[in-house]
């Protein structure tokens, strides 16, 4: 439940006053940490997500700070695992002024009532190239391993399996879309 986390005491992003939050989308300041009250960039992204290395957007990669906020809708009550991607840097993850995540923890669960809140989240780097993202998803179905095993029969003789590898995404916002609209096989 959201009011068992602490309320928030903000990092840097205290500086900067966020006019016109975004439904289902964020608004994306990035700034030096050195001189957070001048935000380089600011647009309106689906995702929270950044990839570059040095200085490709005129920050030097080692004072890259990011701020997203969002009013964000959950069409459904339940469970909700918030998880970021992340290398040497801080983090922190805001829900309606509660703190839900920060770096110490790879991933958080989190009971959501159906509703729309207010997601605000910081990222300062430390290092020589930038890579972040946050996800906010619904749980999925896990499986047991025998009930697994069972559900793969089923299917096993009619599915193909299909290996899909890469190192990592080119695009400032770490997608990757795989294409397997003209598979006909049923998939594993």
């Amino acid at each position: 439940i959201l009011t068992s986390f602490p309320i928030a005491t903000k990092f840097w992003s205290k500086s900067i006053l966020p006019a016109n939050i975004p439904q289902n989308s964020y608004r994306a300041y990035y700034f030096n940490t050195n001189e957070p009250e001048k935000h380089l960039t600011t647009k309106t992204v689906p995702k929270v997500a950044v990839s570059y290395i040095y200085d490709e957007i005129g920050i030097p990669s080692e004072d890259f700070g990011g701020y997203w906020i969002g009013n964000i809708t959950m069409p459904v009550s339940g469970n909700y695992v918030i998880s970021t991607d992340e290398s040497w840097s801080e983090s922190q993850v805001i829900i309606d002024e509660r703190l839900v995540k920060n770096q110490s923890k790879d991933s958080v669960t989190i009971y959501l009532k159906k509703g729309t809140y207010k997601v605000e989240v910081e990222y300062k780097n430390n290092w020589h190239t930038t890579g972040f993202s946050m996800n906010l998803l619904p749980v999925k179905k896990q499986w047991k391993l025998g009930d697994l095993s069972n559900e793969l029969k089923k299917i096993a003789d009619s599915a193909k399996n299909t290996y899909v590898s890469i190192y990592e995404s080119e695009n400032e916002n770490r997608e990757v879309t795989l294409d397997l609209s003209d598979n006909k096989d049923t998939g594993i």
